[in-house]
């Protein structure tokens, strides 16, 4: 099911270190200055740290500690692995994400928003360790659960960014294949991470077609 005329684009690199997020967050402030409503979402669980291109480590320490405070990925998914009663209609997304417009001056009809990667509590790294993807699609009807969040966040946003995790993984999968209308690529010049791109970009195309969701051609 497609819905309104938002785009969801990923921002994957095979490598870490070739300014994948920098250029998300950049691009993500262009478009709010030019009156559109961007959501960023921190899929990169295991490296996370957007809100960090937006609040100094030093000088806004309170600020970035409520940031982190608040809940997003990991605890939308292991709230649903937890419990099949966890619908996506009842998420009260105020309690997500985080709103950019104080501190970055954005036009007036545009918004700039946040989803981290998930409170950052101590039981963060136990959270991540024990989400189980094959788990959560197999037995939590997870695919349908993410298609109805993507879904939400189109009603509400012309671009949802999504910041994946590097290499071959899951959560990669996630990514590439099931969220995007356009995968944006970025790589360093050299054999293995050129190649590795490539790999991705292929094999999302592959798996998308398997997809039991009605999409556009990955662009």
């Amino acid at each position: 099911m497609e819905t309104g005329y938002g785009k969801v684009v990923t921002f994957y690199s095979y490598k870490g270190g070739v300014g994948r997020s920098m250029a998300l967050a950049n691009i993500a402030v262009i478009l709010a200055k030019w009156g559109k409503k961007v959501l960023m979402v921190d899929w990169d669980l295991e490296a996370p740290g957007l809100e960090y291109f937006f609040f100094h480590r030093t000088k806004d320490k309170d600020r970035i500690r409520q940031v982190q405070e608040k809940k997003g990925v990991i605890d939308i998914l292991m709230n649903r692995l937890e419990s099949a009663s966890f619908q996506s209609e009842a998420i009260s997304w105020n309690d997500y994400e985080v709103d950019l417009a104080e501190i970055v001056p954005i036009h007036k009809e545009g918004s700039l928003k946040l989803i981290t990667s998930g409170r950052k509590g101590a039981d963060y790294v136990e959270k991540v360790r024990k989400f189980n993807y094959s788990e959560f699609y197999d037995t939590s009807d997870g695919g349908v659960f993410i298609e109805e969040i993507r879904i939400a966040w189109l009603d509400k946003f012309d671009y949802v960014f999504i910041d994946s995790r590097t290499g071959l993984t899951e959560s990669g999968g996630v990514c590439t294949i099931h969220l995007p209308d356009i995968l944006l690529l970025l790589f360093s010049p050299n054999e293995q991470s050129l190649k590795g791109v490539l790999n991705v970009a292929d094999r999302s195309q592959t798996k998308r077609a398997a997809l039991s969701f009605t999409r556009y051609e990955l662009q």
